[in-house]
């Protein structure tokens, strides 16, 4: 049984800096893409705060995986993340930042657009 003390809970943890991205780092003004000029979409915050996330996201499986024994562990964990996702969504509270597990598989959704049409999302 997973041990929950062990895992960040919440979004709201990801306070912490990221050592590996300069905080003096700038982003150019624009890029030359082809014959085109265009505005960078993220910002340096942005990429270090998701960079923080997927870290987080790292840690969560190697707790999961480190609290169990059987080597489908990870998998049954999302599988109970996937439906607390669907709670989530269904119980409207989109506006409140969801368990860090919950996020997880709201990134990964996110991230497969066929899904996310099927599922009218």
């Amino acid at each position: 049984m997973l041990a929950v003390h062990n895992i960040p809970t919440s979004t709201r943890q990801l306070h912490q800096p990221l050592t590996m991205v300069a905080s003096t780092l700038q982003l150019p003004s624009s890029f030359k893409v082809g014959g085109n000029t265009i505005k960078p979409v993220v910002d340096i915050d942005e990429c270090r705060a998701h960079l923080l996330l997927l870290r987080r996201f790292h840690e969560l499986r190697v707790a999961v995986e480190a609290d169990s024994a059987t080597i489908d562990a990870f998998e049954t964990f999302v599988r109970g993340s996937a439906n607390r996702f669907y709670e989530w969504v269904n119980a409207g509270r989109t506006s409140e930042a969801p368990a860090l597990d919950v996020a997880m598989v709201w990134h990964a959704f996110m991230l497969v657009c066929r899904v996310r049409v099927e599922a009218r999302y």
